[in-house]
């Protein structure tokens, strides 16, 4: 997209200071973190300002800022390729995300299976069962087993050995690597619940990230992993997920995680290496829990927990404490009334 097109998505962007004539390319947008060659950031408040300047990354992006961060609009020319200001960054991010689906993700064939024109790579190893769709640009590899009702969509890749059970929906974009197994019911890469609120409408931010399933994951039946919102959601080689658990957009699962059934990750948690979650327990948004980390059923995890953490409760807190509280709040409520 060339970035004179903006203006045209959401015309209250204002132009303060141009990109050089070899650098009108936005190749995407892109979270802080995982910026990318020629892409589009958004700077809403102070910490995301001062996070993007004092940082030493050699890309530089197109951004997008708050007009109200005004002061510190001089220091974002010497980081950036082209500067625009928003009175409502929240607003404009909602209308530029969508400019990009409609670009990257509308254009793809939803309705032909792709192995009628030849789109599709299936691997003749590959076992596919009778109601299978596969989308454009489809690459199946050796020995993967699709059953019956499965939707595979546009540019998804499926590695060696991965087998996807009944009725699973897997959405455009999404990587799922070797001896993979998706159990049956289970979605991966829809949209999140992605919304940003103003004049009593919920905006919709567009989904582009897609979502990577590394090595020797096992997914349980009727579970979510939702895309990523500019990145994709990632869920590390040999981890493991129940039945009924929800994985939101931007999550960062680590290696050999454990999560029970019923458990919620909310949007952008990154959940540590062999990180243990019991059942029905909720992560906030945005919390990092550290590696080896043990978090009891039921839990409510809203700050960010260290390395080989055990907790328990809501909120949660050190898996002893909560403990000895529960045992407290039992005797108390035992006690005859009136001593």
């Amino acid at each position: 997209m060339n970035y004179n097109l903006l203006a045209k998505f959401d015309d209250s962007l204002e132009l303060v200071c141009a990109a050089p004539s070899s650098c009108e390319t936005i190749s995407t947008i892109s979270d802080l973190d995982f910026m990318q060659e020629d892409c589009i950031v958004f700077l809403g408040d102070k910490k995301y300002l001062e996070k993007f300047i004092s940082q030493t990354s050699n890309i530089k992006p197109h951004v997008v800022v708050a007009k109200k961060l005004g002061a510190g609009i001089d220091e974002l020319k010497k980081k950036s390729l082209s500067v625009w200001s928003s009175e409502k960054p929240h607003v404009s991010i909602t209308k530029i995300s969508k400019a990009f689906f409609q670009e990257k993700i509308e254009g793809l064939n939803y309705w032909h299976d792709s192995r009628q024109n030849g789109e599709a790579q299936v691997d003749p190893t590959s076992f596919i069962a009778q109601g299978v769709f596969l989308g454009e640009g489809v690459r199946i590899g050796a020995n993967v087993k699709v059953h019956a009702g499965c939707v595979i969509s546009a540019k998804c890749e499926i590695e060696e050995g991965s087998e996807i059970f009944p009725n699973c929906t897997i959405y455009p974009f999404t990587k799922i690597g070797k001896n993979v197994r998706i159990h049956a019911g289970t979605t991966i890469s829809a949209d999140c619940f992605g919304y940003n609120f103003d004049g009593g409408v919920h905006h919709k931010i567009w989904h582009l990230g897609g979502v990577v399933i590394e090595d020797d994951v096992e997914i349980g039946a009727n579970s979510c992993v939702d895309a990523g919102t500019f990145y994709a959601t990632t869920i590390g080689a040999g981890s493991k997920i129940d039945n009924h658990v929800q994985v939101g957009h931007n999550c960062l699962i680590g290696r050999g995680v454990i999560m029970c059934g019923q458990v919620a990750i909310a949007g952008s948690a990154r959940i540590g290496d062999f990180t243990v979650i019991g059942g029905k327990a909720a992560v906030g948004n945005g919390v990092h829990v550290g590696s080896a980390c043990q978090i009891a059923g039921n839990a409510m995890v809203t700050a960010n927990l260290e390395d080989k953490a055990t907790v328990g409760g809501h909120p949660a807190r050190p898996l002893n404490e909560w403990l000895k509280g529960v045992a407290w709040l039992r005797t108390q409520s035992l006690k005859p009334r009136g001593k």
